[in-house]
């Protein structure tokens, strides 16, 4: 049976946060990624849903034949692929098929459930539709805006990502749902840092601080004065850095929060940029094996090769080589750190005099960049690739040697002590 080809809509009033772009409206990527039997029904499903959003809601029960939609959730109901993916998309026909009785946030709840089963299947942009479905059909959910503009953000959609979380902010506040604003801000924050605004970061992830203080949220004060930390730190800001990183592992520490980890690492990459490359690669051993998700392992292995090359531990640098090369291989382009990754590893290996894993490395850090637009590493590799192909260190920082007892050694000895508290993260 052939499903319903919903009339045009010519309204003029859409009553919908930001207007989707072309490729998400048609939904033809969710045809490449998926398997076969499941690609083009989920392509169809997702088609009729974002136009049955755009349609003024009086309007709504004229545009669909509830019959026909009917005999579609049935046979969804008895085919035989996925039911992972099946049961939502079912779920989502049969409550088009109710016309003006059609719960708004059952359709949202569903297609984040087809989100969730193709990231774990790597098809990021049928994700990313079905996750701005979410939030389109729900406008006034600032949690659906929240999570789509999270998922923008992760995979460098940042454009998008800011229009939903200013979407998120401003639904959160009408309805008085201060962690989603606080959330959505902190939000906003780092889709800035991540554009390069690190300034604008700034003033938005302390507005987002204040407000966790003002209302006791402890875990989003936590996770607010770790990303101020990891924006001072790009605005060459050390002491506010460090100040924000000693703020963030306290309250990390009561809650036993599973970031606390990420913190040592995030620390470690800016002693490193200070060329305190024993004291934080002390702190990234310890943190190795608490570190199980992709993206994290790639950054915590990335930082130890540079920060080992940096020192002379040739062989550890090539037992981490070993184990991050195929990971950075794997993400490719589908995570905003791998070109950053390769970069770490590239200079790690050029202050080895190991010319041939640094220029292969490079080269792949500046391709992905130059995809995914990050002109920062872009620069850094083109640099560092200069000085390779001159066989020369790519990077060299001379290591600034840190007083007995610093603060910052203090703060290095803590965290490396702390982790043995901290039980693995799981998958």
């Amino acid at each position: 049976m052939t499903p319903p080809s919903p009339r045009p809509d010519h309204s003029s009033d859409r009553r919908t946060p930001v207007t989707l772009p072309p490729g998400i409206v048609s939904g033809l990527d969710t045809m490449a990624e998926l398997p076969a039997d499941a690609s083009v029904i989920a392509w169809r499903v997702l088609r009729t849903l974002l136009l049955w959003a755009a349609e003024d809601p009086e309007r709504r029960p004229a545009l669909l034949d509830g019959g026909v939609m009917a005999e579609w959730e049935e046979r969804l109901l008895t085919q035989s692929f996925d039911p992972d993916v099946r049961m939502p998309l079912a779920v989502i026909v049969g409550e088009l098929a109710r016309g003006e009785q059609a719960a708004a946030g059952r359709v949202s709840w569903s297609c984040l459930c087809i989100a969730d089963w193709a990231l774990a299947r790597r098809a990021t942009r049928t994700a990313l539709a079905f996750a701005e479905a979410a939030a389109q059909i729900s406008p006034d959910q600032a949690r659906y805006a929240w999570v789509a503009g999270r998922m923008l953000r992760t995979f460098g959609r940042f454009k998008e990502s800011s229009q939903w979380l200013r979407r998120a902010v401003r639904a959160a506040a009408r309805a008085g749902d201060w962690e989603a604003q606080a959330r959505s801000l902190n939000g906003l924050g780092k889709t800035s840092m991540h554009r390069g605004d690190l300034r604008d970061a700034a003033r938005l992830l302390h507005v987002a601080l204040r407000m966790a203080r003002r209302r006791r949220m402890h875990l989003a004060e936590a996770e607010n004065l770790h990303d101020l930390f990891v924006v001072h730190f790009e605005m060459d800001d050390w002491a506010q850095a460090e100040e924000h990183a000693r703020a963030a592992f306290e309250l990390y520490q009561q809650l036993r929060h599973d970031r606390l980890p990420m913190l040592v690492h995030d620390v470690a990459y800016l002693w490193i940029n200070r060329g305190h490359f024993a004291r934080a690669l002390d702190a990234l051993r310890a943190v190795r094996p608490l570190m199980v998700h992709d993206e994290d392992r790639l950054r915590i292995l990335s930082s130890a090769i540079r920060a080992a090359g940096a020192i002379g531990e040739r062989e550890f640098l090539g037992e981490m080589w070993a184990e991050c090369w195929p990971l950075a291989m794997d993400l490719g382009n589908e995570r905003r750190y791998a070109a950053t990754a390769l970069l770490q590893m590239g200079l790690g290996a050029s202050s080895l005099a190991q010319w041939d894993r640094a220029r292969e490395a490079l080269e792949m850090a500046d391709s992905m960049a130059r995809l995914r637009g990050e002109t920062d590493v872009v620069h850094r590799a083109e640099a560092a690739l200069g000085a390779v192909q001159a066989q020369r260190a790519a990077e060299p920082v001379p290591s600034t040697p840190a007083g007995r007892n610093s603060p910052g050694d203090v703060l290095a000895s803590r965290m490396v002590s702390s982790l043995s508290l901290v039980a693995p993260r799981h998958q």
